[in-house]
Order: structure tokens, then sequence, then C-alpha cells
């Protein structure tokens, strides 16, 4: 008797350790997992800078796919729409994403747009955006997106999300200072007139804050959203009186992205046309005509294009960058007559033309130039020391 019911309790221990069935064990745990973890990610500390100053319509941004929660800057669009940097949602499902507003309230995706319209981002430099859908949907008053294009203004306010030190969460921020568009940059020279993306200057940002919200220091409405920078290029650090240079960052025109994801507007399809319009970088005959815009040479010459080309020490293999103007003269039955000089302009640690858009002298150097003639193109190059196209002009 003792030992039948000693048997019968070693039996229903055995069955207690051992738990439920080998399929079942393995499947609950993981359902478990998943759902803890974008929880677990929705409880992060997320605070305004100063009480009262912040509005929901900047809000952190959740990816739990990873171990790891990845936390953006996300803008409320509308009341139920987020926009984010692409990057932000990398390798995450729907289930896996979430918004937190500076209120406390957490909104979950419901889906994932999809682009309508395509834009060449590789030529316009328009940041790669995406759209969620949240629920339930947001009461109040949102930040309103601006009818007017980036380039109307030369201060910007961004916000932004900001980590705190001792990752004690994050805080939403509004940059104690204005961000300013650049202008006479020869990094970037199509901001100075009418592309769409503009370069700004006095804002550097760290990974967490792209996606930040460009507002209008005027009316307090959303101009565009930051999604990239460009960094330091050392190879112009010699025209910058030995200052380091900075980076400037990047902001698409929210009324773009908006176009993009077929949603309502607060301009006229007209005026979206500078959406598409390229920026030109270096090695294309339409940025050597942007370049020479910034510059005026105190001599009679004829000086048609002006462009950059990399070059390398032969004593100390430093690889430089120096500037060029060019003139040339197309004859009969021979090829274009091509002059080259080479001038220094003075930089700032912005990139910007300093003390004045002209430069003093142009120094006639000897470059290898290329021709081709045939019966679709007639044109003339010139390389860098590392064999990239510096100019190509067609005659």
């Amino acid at each position: 008797m003792l030992k039948n019911a000693t048997l019968v309790l070693a039996f229903v221990f055995l069955v207690i350790s051992c738990g439920a069935p080998e399929g079942e064990s393995q499947s609950k745990p993981n359902i478990q997992k998943q759902e803890s973890r974008l929880e677990a990610s929705t409880k992060v500390n997320f605070t305004c800078f100063e009480d009262g100053q912040c509005s929901d319509s900047f809000v952190l941004s959740i990816n739990s796919a990873s171990d790891f929660p990845l936390y953006c800057t996300g803008y409320l669009a509308n009341k139920n729409h987020m926009i984010v940097p692409s990057h932000c949602l990398a390798k995450a499902s729907c289930e896996q994403i979430a918004a937190k507003t500076i209120s406390g309230e957490i909104l979950k995706c419901k889906s994932i747009e999809d682009h309508n319209t395509k834009i060449d981002k590789k030529k316009t430099f328009n940041g790669e955006f995406s759209v969620v859908e949240l629920t339930p949907s947001l009461e109040g008053e949102l930040t309103p997106v601006s009818d007017s294009k980036m380039r109307d203004f030369h201060y910007y306010q961004l916000w932004y999300v900001r980590k705190n030190l001792g990752n004690s969460g994050y805080q939403l921020r509004r940059m104690r200072y204005n961000c300013r568009k650049t202008t006479d940059n020869v990094i970037f020279p199509g901001n100075n007139y009418d592309s769409s993306v503009v370069a700004m200057k006095n804002c550097n940002l760290k990974n967490e804050a792209m996606g930040a919200a460009v507002v209008d220091t005027r009316s307090g409405e959303v101009l565009g959203l930051v999604h990239d920078a460009i960094s330091e290029d050392k190879t112009y650090r010699r025209f910058m009186h030995g200052r380091r240079g900075t980076s400037l960052t990047l902001a698409t025109p929210i009324n773009c992205i908006l176009k993009e994801f077929n949603m309502e507007t607060k301009s006229y399809d007209d005026s979206l046309k500078y959406c598409n319009r390229p920026v030109y970088r270096p090695g294309t005959e339409n940025f050597s005509k942007q370049l020479k815009s910034l510059f005026t040479f105190s001599s009679t010459r004829s000086i048609k294009n002006v462009f950059t080309r990399l070059t390398s020490d032969e004593l100390t293999g430093e690889v430089k960058r120096e500037f060029f103007a060019m003139e040339y003269e197309v004859l009969p039955y021979r090829y274009p007559r091509v002059k080259v000089c080479r001038f220094n302009p003075y930089l700032d640690r912005n990139y910007e033309v300093y003390g004045g858009d002209y430069t003093l002298g142009c120094y006639d150097e000897k470059l290898n130039v290329v021709y081709k003639e045939t019966q679709m193109e007639n044109s003339f190059s010139i390389y860098d020391d590392f064999g990239n196209l510096a100019i190509k002009v067609h005659y």
C-alpha cells in the first residue's frame, strides 16, 4: 500500500517537472517572448525637455524586432499616420512597431503604407521614408504641415528625440539655436538654388534624431524631415584656414514625402515638381555650372566652368582636392582648345565661400584632356589622379 502511494507521488512529481508535451512547450514561450518584447520596449521613459512645451506630433518611434529596440524620431502628419526614416523600421513587421507620445499614449501599427509616387532618391538626394498607419487615432491638436518650400526660409528650428545620459530613457527636445541653411556651399551647391533637399549647418544630430522635424520659426509649421548628413570631407581642410569641417544636415521637404505616399499635401501639384529635380554633384557638367556661380574671378578671362579634382601628393601620398577654372574655344576641323587654371578658394568650416564670392588668382596648369567625337556625341573630359571623372563638357 505504502509502495503504491510512493509510486503515485513520484509520477505526479515527474509530470509537474516535465510540464506539457514537447510541441506545446516550444510554441507558447515564443509567443509570450514576442509580446513581452514590444510591451517592454514601449515602457521606456519618454519625456519633454520642459513641461508643457512639447507637441504630441513628435513621437518616439519604436522598433522591437531585435533584442535591442531601435528608437527614432517620428512625426505624426495626421491623427493616425507616422512618418519615419525607413531604416528605423528595418527588419520589423507591423506587429513589432509602435509609437509613444509625449503624454504617454501608446499607438500600435495597423499597417505599413506602400509608396505610390516614385521619386529618384539617387539624383534628388531625398531621404527614404516610411509611413505607418497607427491605432488608435490620436486626439488633440497636431503641429501642422507648411505649404511653403524649405528653400524659402533661411532659419529653422529642429524638434528631435535624444537619448538621456545613463540610458534613463529618451527626451523630446527643441534645438536651443536655429539651424541655418548653407549658402555658397561648394559641396552641395544645388542647395543654393531650387533643389528640393536643403543642406543645413549648426545642427549636428545623433542617430536617434534622424527623422527630426524642421519647423518654420515664424509659423511653427513643419517644413521637412531630417534624413541624413554629409560628413566632413578632409580633402577640403586646407582651404579652411586649418579648421576642421563639420557635418551638413540634409532634410527632405515634408510635402515631397506626403506626395510620394499619395497623402494630402498643402501645395498644388505644379509647385511639387521640384521634388524630382536632381541635385548635381562633382563629376557632372551641371555641377560645374552651379559651382562657377559661387566665384567671381578678378581676371578678364572667359571662365566657363569650375570643377574640383582629387590629386595625390607624390612625396607624402596625401589625397588633396583642388579647384580649377576652365575656358575652351571650339575650332573648325579641330578639337576644342581647352585652357585650365587652378585657384585656391577660402572656405569656412561649413564649406561655404569665405570672405566674399571671389578668388584672387587663377594659375595656368596642364591637365590631360580626353576627346570624344562620334555621330552621337562631341565632348571632352578631364579625370582626376584616381581615374574618376572630374568634368565632362559637350560642345
